[in-house]
């Protein structure tokens, strides 16, 4: 498959893809995606991270350390490296600082309202 994908809409790179081969055999097919403009981590704050992960995502965005961060929340920094890993993954992120870009662009970063 090519890299149309990044992870992310995996059925509009198969649609494409099909597509692409069916092209090239010369049939005629058109591709329509009915929901490729929904977001592409629907509620992440809702579900996917943790009260935990956010916690610790707030505050790496806020330029504090693993060890800071590990004395503000009660853990050990083990646990925020753990923490930041699993972060970074589920957002789909390259690098830590992928992952606070992403975070602040999915409105994650901002505490919530009480």
């Amino acid at each position: 498959m090519g890299e149309r994908s990044g992870g992310r809409h995996r059925s509009v790179a198969v649609a494409e893809e099909l597509a692409d081969r069916l092209r090239d055999a010369d049939v005629g097919v058109e591709t329509e995606h009915r929901h490729i403009d929904r977001p592409i981590l629907p509620g992440v704050a809702g579900g996917l991270l943790s009260d935990h992960e956010l916690a610790v995502l707030r505050l790496f965005a806020r330029g504090r350390r693993q060890v800071e961060i590990a004395e503000d929340l009660r853990i050990s920094p083990e646990t925020v490296g753990r923490l930041l890993h699993r972060t970074r993954i589920v957002l789909r992120a390259r690098t830590l600082a992928h992952a606070v870009a992403l975070g602040g662009e999915l409105g994650l970063l901002e505490r919530p309202s009480s």
